[in-house]
């Protein structure tokens, strides 16, 4: 049996699409016979999915909450807002120290976009334990200046493994690193249908029944560009259902 341990830097929402993949692959990994331990980032309430890892026989260590996931008015009140960079080198001292004391063969690290915590991920990057990085997301808007991207491809190219859910977060991360990487592979995301399935068509052509299944925020998903298509003269008139399903930060702007 090997010990390993996985490390989700996802930190906007307490859980998310992202998480499916390393949290599902842990569980298998315990039910085979192997260690396994995760670092999450904390929140303020209880993460029902994070208690069912935990049920399941994964040790679950928080990495403690982050200024982002701290109302701005809760900072001031706690007066830590001018304490922040102190207390992210805790953090990180702390996060060093976990690690140490896990002494895993294998650190798998869940990355919400392709890099999230440069800090955290530069500490299992020196660490001398293999590493595997999986690259959940990817976009123009996040384009690294030349100080990330040379730490970004040391990171990369040191992986064991590079995993990306999608040709193209790969093939973009790759033009904005001006370099291929050799060592990257594609894994899908686990999902709820099967993958065989052949659904069958609506027995009615009218009115045609969209959905776009996503968080509700239009800077990473886009719901924006629906509304805009669907608001075109050519669009507006024809016989077309779309629903939203989901939530986020936006629901009353999109509303709107």
């Amino acid at each position: 049996s090997m010990k390993l341990v996985f490390i989700s830097t996802m930190s906007h929402e307490p859980w998310g699409g992202s998480e499916y993949l390393w949290s599902q692959t842990a569980v298998r990994l315990v039910r085979t016979g192997h260690a396994v331990s995760a670092s999450v980032p904390g929140w303020p309430d209880p993460v029902p999915q994070l208690a069912a890892l935990a049920a399941a026989g994964i040790k679950i260590t928080s990495r403690g909450l982050t200024a982002e996931q701290l109302r701005p008015r809760t900072l001031k009140r706690l007066g830590l807002m001018m304490f922040d960079p102190f207390r992210r080198h805790v953090f990180e001292h702390r996060f060093k120290n976990w690690l140490q004391r896990e002494r895993p063969d294998l650190i798998c690290i869940s990355n919400g976009s392709c890099a999230d915590n440069l800090p955290l991920l530069g500490i299992c990057r020196r660490s001398g334990v293999p590493y595997l990085m999986i690259a959940h997301a990817n976009a123009e808007h996040l384009w690294p200046d030349d100080r990330q991207a040379r730490i970004l491809l040391d990171l990369y190219r040191h992986a064991r493994t590079a995993f990306f859910v999608s040709r193209g977060n790969q093939r973009l991360l790759e033009t904005q690193l001006g370099e291929p990487l050799p060592n990257a592979e594609i894994v899908r995301n686990p999902f709820n249908v099967d993958r065989q399935a052949a659904p069958a068509w609506p027995a009615t052509a009218e009115p045609v029944s969209l959905a776009c299944v996503a968080r509700l925020d239009p800077s990473a998903k886009g719901q924006d560009i629906w509304l805009r298509v669907l608001a075109r003269p050519d669009w507006r008139h024809r016989p077309l259902r779309v629903s939203f399903f989901g939530q986020g930060r936006c629901e009353k702007n999109l509303r709107r």
